[in-house]
Parts: structure tokens; sequence; C-alpha cells
């Protein structure tokens, strides 16, 4: 709820401090929400939990009818048509968060407490950096991502199929993850994905042409279904018992430290080097991160 009002001051927005009001709004309200649906989720698989991609892979589904179907939208009025679909799945979203009742066996743990086991486990301190600077890097190319693509002359509906793409491969990487993980166990696949993270950025800084940053979009797809289903399910298996969701809130506040990081470092770079650049510096920290 708290994010349909962050979004309502968004769509109603016409200066910079309203924008960031409703920016900061927005971002306060989403925050818990991943972190607790992921934990939520797997509690619900319990030992089955290695299935954790195939339950993500129909929110990608989703993300891919509507980022190319928003942009088709924007092409035929403005940006704040995207509006008209963001606010009904917000408040969408609020209605089955409501069913989400919270179940009599979880036991309470201080945050600080259950955060510290987490980071205390076997390999946890090593893995957590590594999804710092994999998140920063893929932060700092995905928010300039949709700007090169316009730069480079493309409209908004080629902006909605380079992301609709990226999320289309995700969906079977996410449902076939349980095989992948069974075969390759869930830190090979990690690694993995941070290699393409940075291929994908690579290729990005030489293209000159829209197109290109659309054919490479799958690269992004892959490498995310590895990364993000397989940090939740690497957390899931190490988190000590009864915190599921203190252990996906550690893990997303990783990523949201570094989503702050590649924001305003992307801006840094991308300022002094350009786009290209900037991508060139996260292909390389990506490669680092692996």
């Amino acid at each position: 709820v708290l994010g349909v009002a962050g979004a309502v001051l968004l769509a109603n927005a016409r200066d910079l401090p309203t924008i960031t009001a409703g920016v900061l709004v927005l971002a306060a309200g989403l925050a818990g929400v991943g972190p607790v649906l992921d934990a939520r989720a797997i509690e619900t698989l319990g030992a089955d939990r290695i299935r954790y991609g195939q339950v993500r892979a129909i929110g990608s589904v989703a993300f891919v009818i509507v980022a190319w179907g928003v942009g088709l939208l924007i092409d035929r009025r403005d940006t704040g048509a995207l509006f008209l679909v963001y606010l009904p799945a917000l408040l969408v979203t609020a209605v089955v968060s409501a069913t989400l009742v919270r179940r009599p066996t979880t036991r309470a743990v201080g945050i600080a407490r259950g955060a510290l086991s987490l980071i205390r486990a076997p390999g946890m301190r090593l893995f957590m950096f590594g999804t710092f600077l994999v998140w920063t890097a893929l932060v700092a190319v995905n928010a300039f991502y949709s700007i090169r693509v316009t730069a480079l002359g493309g409209e908004a509906h080629t902006v909605g199929l380079a992301w609709a793409v990226g999320a289309a491969v995700e969906v079977p990487v996410m449902w076939f993850y349980p095989r992948i993980a069974a075969r390759f166990g869930t830190g090979r696949p990690l690694v993995v994905g941070a290699v393409l993270f940075a291929v994908r950025a690579a290729i990005a800084a030489v293209a000159t042409d829209p197109l290109l940053l659309v054919a490479i979009s799958p690269i992004e797809g892959i490498a995310f279904g590895l990364c993000y289903v397989g940090g939740v399910t690497f957390v899931a298996e190490r988190a000590p018992a009864g915190l599921a969701a203190t252990a996906q809130g550690v893990f997303a506040a990783v990523a949201g430290l570094a989503a702050i990081v590649g924001s305003a470092a992307g801006g840094v770079v991308a300022g002094a080097l350009d786009i290209a650049g900037l991508f060139a510096v996260s292909a390389a920290v990506g490669a680092i991160a692996a």
C-alpha cells in the first residue's frame, strides 16, 4: 500500500522534489516485499526448495508480456501511460500479500542476531561480497541500458523488446534450475552467471546499433536466472533454522546496497567516460566478481 502511495506521487510529479519523494516512498514500500515472498516460497516448498526457480519463472513470464506491452503503450501515448499498468498491478499485489498469513511455527529473532548468524556461516562472507560486486555492475549497466538503446536510435518498443527478450530467456533457465543445480551444484552456476553478466556488458560497450543491444539480451536473461535463483537457493541452503526470511532479507539488503552504489557510481563513471566506458568498467567488475 505504501508503494501505491509512492507510485501515485510519481504519476503526478512535475518537479524534481516530488519525483524524489515519490521514489523514496515507493522504495520504502517495496523494499521488503521481494525478500518476504522469496522466504515464503522457500518455506512452502520445504525440502523441495530447489524448485524455487520454477515458482520465480512465472514472474518472468509476466515480465515479458508487460515489458513489451508497456513499451508499445508508451509509443502510442507518453511515458506517463506506464502508471496505467503499474498502479493496478501494485494494488493487486497488496491484496494478494494480505492473504499471506504469518505461520505460528515461525520463530521471532532479532534482525542483527539473525543477520550475524547467517554471515558467520561458512563461505557466506565471500559469497555476499561477490554478490555485491555482481549486482553493483549489473545495476550500473541496467540503469543506463534503456538510455543507450534510445541514444542509438531505438524507440520505446525497442527498449521494451530488449527487456522482454532477456526475461523470456530467464523462464527456461529458472524452470530447469533444479536440473542445473542437481548436476553442477549451486556454486558453479553463480560463477557462470557472473561471467555472462561481464560478457554482456563488454559487448554492450562496443555496440553501435540498438538491435545489437536487443540481440545480447538473452545473455542477461541466462545470467540473471542463474544468479538470482542461484543466490536465493544458496542462501536458503545455508540459513540457520527458522531464519529463512532474515536470510533472504540480508541477501536483498546486499543487492539493495549494490543498487545504491551501482546507480551512483554508474552516473559518475558515465559522466566521466560516457555510457560505453561505464559498460566496459562494469564488465571488469563483473569479471572480478566471478
